[in-house]
């Protein structure tokens, strides 16, 4: 009859409902994997800001002695900022965990920076002789995602994902790791490998201020 709208065949409406199913297979999982390549690695990035059970921008200077023990020096930066407690084991491993001493600083008390490494940094202007851990020898030191001095490179990467940066010198390969946490800090963490072996650790918090108005 005039104006009438032909059926569609059987073989049409088949070939019809594959498309449809696909298409929107295709708009469903775009979804997640368009997530997952904004974030890319950061999806493993997760911050780990603990070593010891010592967290940066949590753990109070206070709570210190109670956790680690006594430590085995204590360095004071030159504009007396900073505190930085080293923590020597028996075995080279050296934690230096350093805590603001600024009144006027948001992170005032709290640990700022968390360093694992096989040998001090520095000793110098250290109040104290470097000695291992009376009360705490047995310390181990491990951040909250397991990594350990020694752990390979592709141990890390595996754990963290691909690195902001990553620069190599001879047989030095140094990776780094910038991630905000929430609105009020920046973390960045800066590893250090020898041939294919982690050296030293180190995570460090920094505030985030925003400016107010034009």
């Amino acid at each position: 009859m005039p104006g009438t709208q032909p059926n569609p065949s059987p073989a049409m409406s088949a070939l019809a409902l594959p498309s449809v199913l696909l298409l929107f297979l295709w708009v469903v999982g775009f979804l997640p994997i368009a997530a997952w390549g904004q974030s890319g690695a950061d999806a493993r990035n997760l911050p780990d800001v603990e070593v010891a059970s010592i967290t940066v921008v949590k753990s109070q200077e206070a709570t210190l002695t109670e956790m680690l023990g006594s430590p085995s020096c204590q360095i004071p930066s030159a504009d007396s900022r900073t505190l930085t407690s080293v923590y020597a084991q028996p075995n080279g491993e050296t934690l230096h965990v350093v805590v603001n001493r600024d009144p006027s600083h948001v992170y005032f008390q709290l640990v700022e920076s968390l360093v694992m490494s096989f040998h001090p940094q520095s000793n110098q202007g250290c109040q104290g002789v470097v000695r291992p851990v009376g009360s705490r020898t047995g310390l181990s030191l491990e951040t909250g995602k397991g990594i350990r001095l020694g752990d390979s490179l592709n141990r890390v990467i595996a754990s963290y994902g691909a690195p902001a940066e990553q620069h190599r010198e001879g047989h030095m390969t140094r990776l780094k790791y910038v991630q905000d946490a929430g609105i009020d800090r920046h973390l960045e963490w800066t590893l250090v490998f020898q041939g294919n072996h982690l050296t030293q650790w180190t995570v460090e918090a920094y505030p985030v201020f925003y400016e107010v108005g034009g």
